[in-house]
């Protein structure tokens, strides 16, 4: 599975802290998870999805 967080998160020109507010997320979580040291649960990318307004297959690749 490939998250492309950190791609979608810049193209919408959102900082780290930005997307924590609006997710509920924590700072350190969304780091992690940009910095592939954290596989997220369907909960957070849903709670992301939201936040950035993506359709879930836009964040995630489930092939990969």
């Amino acid at each position: 599975m490939q998250i492309y967080l950190r791609e979608k998160r810049l193209e919408r020109g959102m900082s780290m802290k930005e997307l924590a507010k609006r997710s509920g997320i924590s700072k350190g979580t969304i780091s992690k998870i940009e910095n592939k040291e954290m596989t997220p649960g369907l909960n957070i990318v849903a709670k992301l999805c939201l936040a950035m307004k993506l359709e879930i297959n836009e964040l995630v690749d489930i092939h990969k």
